[in-house]
């Protein structure tokens, strides 16, 4: 096969799925991944041409890695053009609700694989002078109470992106980040709760309700739909030069410059307040 390669992990729905059926709209070779392969292509509306392929991965698994990087190297000379890490779930709840197993398992999904994907890769990244893009979070530069070990995991995508990007950069690799806010998709239906959330006897117990209650009337509000980032990914894809974030929703370029422009006593006296006013509320408030 021949023309630019793309491969998007976790295509299963929304922003993984938009940003594969982008690369094919574009005329790309596109290698889409997920949990499930071939089964569930027809479902999710893939079509099936001569320019994609759905290869099954679970991106923890070291074996389903390699098998992925001699795909490459079998179908298509061994070069990759775009590699786009969106493979990821949220793990919620307060620290002392959440096992050790769990707290392994999110920095695993969302970080470690993810960067061990991106090594295994790197030789066919490099031959095509590639690019990679990393789907980081709004949370991946701002803490959000209950959600600490999913912040972890964005906060260290972000920090490892920005290193590699230096890194690579002598080597034609070019390495970008993408920060979405709140979109309209099925990423909070598939978040996992900490396994002492449920517990009337958690401490936590009024938090995590009022969270919970949270999320279900954001849930219930209109967002954008997740092709606004897919677009995004196709437009860094085409670039002559990346930048090394860029930030998509209203919320997100929001919390970032509150964030960069507000001194830091009011900036935490501000979150303290707003984070307050979420957890601590009354559950019978009727709001």
């Amino acid at each position: 096969m021949t023309g630019r390669v793309a491969l998007v992990t976790g295509c299963s729905s929304g922003i993984g799925q938009h940003t594969a059926q982008a690369f094919l709209r574009d005329g790309w070779q596109v290698i889409a991944t997920l949990r499930g392969g071939i089964r569930r292509a027809d479902e999710l509306g893939f079509s099936h041409d001569d320019r994609f392929t759905v290869v099954d991965l679970d991106v923890t698994d070291p074996s389903q890695r390699v098998a992925l990087r001699q795909h490459v190297q079998d179908h298509f000379n061994g070069q990759l053009h775009c590699l786009v890490n969106n493979a990821g779930f949220a793990l919620v709840g307060a620290l002392e609700d959440i096992s050790e197993a769990q707290a392994e398992h999110q920095m695993q999904v969302n970080f470690t694989a993810a960067a061990f994907l991106m090594r295994d890769l790197l030789p066919a990244l490099r031959r095509a002078q590639g690019r990679i893009i990393n789907i980081s979070s709004l949370f991946g530069y701002m803490g959000f109470p209950l959600n600490s070990f999913y912040c972890a995991s964005k906060y260290a995508l972000e920090g490892f992106s920005e290193a590699l990007r230096y890194e690579l950069a002598p080597h034609g690799v070019q390495v970008a980040l993408i920060e979405p806010g709140r979109h309209r998709t099925q990423f909070a239906d598939n978040m996992v709760w900490g396994n002492g959330s449920a517990a009337q006897a958690s401490v936590y117990s009024s938090q995590t309700a009022n969270v919970q209650r949270l999320r279900d009337r954001l849930r219930s509000r209109p967002a954008p739909a997740p092709d606004a980032v897919a677009r995004i990914v196709l437009r860094l894809a085409g670039k002559t030069r990346m930048p090394l974030r860029t930030r998509v929703g209203r919320d997100a370029t929001l919390y970032y410059y509150l964030k960069c422009l507000l001194p830091a006593s009011i900036r935490d006296a501000l979150f303290r307040r707003l984070y307050n006013g979420i957890l601590l509320r009354a559950l019978d408030d009727g709001r």
